[in-house]
């Protein structure tokens, strides 16, 4: 937190200003005298724009909440990858029935 905080020129202040926490409550968690909650640390990474994960060191054990969270993210963004194939699907479908009311359309015509 402290390096991305240094990234952007901020102090201890500012970032607690830009989050809704003191700053002591900043110098707290850097220095590690105790642990960011949750929701602090969803706060922190969408402030930093990094995933949650940025905040656990590589080999160190996640808290299960973070478990949960990834795979829920996972199964979020699997969804919007099919809904969006879906989409895909039905605007050919769409445009392969007006094409053909058009031909049906023009042949009934011609009759």
């Amino acid at each position: 937190m402290r390096e991305l905080r240094h990234q952007r020129q901020w102090t201890q202040e500012q970032l607690g200003q830009v989050i809704g926490r003191a700053q002591q409550e900043i110098y707290r968690w850097e220095k590690g005298l105790v642990r960011i909650p949750a929701e602090d640390l969803a706060i922190l990474a969408r402030v930093f724009e990094v995933s949650i994960l940025t905040f656990f060191p590589e080999g160190g054990d996640s808290p299960p909440f973070l478990h949960r969270h990834s795979s829920l993210s996972d199964a979020l963004r699997a969804c919007a990858e099919h809904a969006a194939a879906m989409a895909t699907a039905m605007q050919a479908v769409a445009l392969y029935a007006e094409e053909a009311s058009a031909t049906n359309g023009e042949g009934a015509s011609d009759a």
